[in-house]
């Protein structure tokens, strides 16, 4: 990785961190800890302590993870969608052959 991804991937981390909730303090000490130590440097600017403890603010209020949640809800009902199943010998959508015929035997024991 070179100096400018490194530099980039701090930032983007120290965002990520604090929308988890890390404030700036925890943000500079878990960098450190994942071996970024220039982050203690690069961090060290009031505007960006204001940012990263603005994020972690916001998260603390869980608008952040409220909205996360809502498109994992949403992504999950997508995919879990039931499609109509078509019997592959000319059924009916969402009736197996099984079903079909048990519910014949039914009708000609009742008939």
């Amino acid at each position: 990785m070179d100096s400018n991804q490194r530099t980039d991937h701090i930032y983007n981390r120290a965002h990520a961190l604090a929308v988890t909730g890390y404030g700036p303090g925890d943000v500079v000490e878990k960098l450190v800890e994942e071996g970024y130590p220039e982050a203690a440097s690069m961090l060290d600017s009031e505007l960006i302590r204001a940012d990263l403890s603005r994020l972690a603010d916001t998260s603390a209020s869980s608008d952040i993870i409220a909205m996360l949640w809502s498109f994992d809800a949403m992504a999950l009902a997508e995919k879990s969608k039931l499609q109509p199943t078509r019997d592959p010998v000319g059924g009916l959508p969402g009736r197996s052959r099984t079903h079909r015929r048990q519910q014949g035997t039914r009708r000609q024991a009742t008939g």
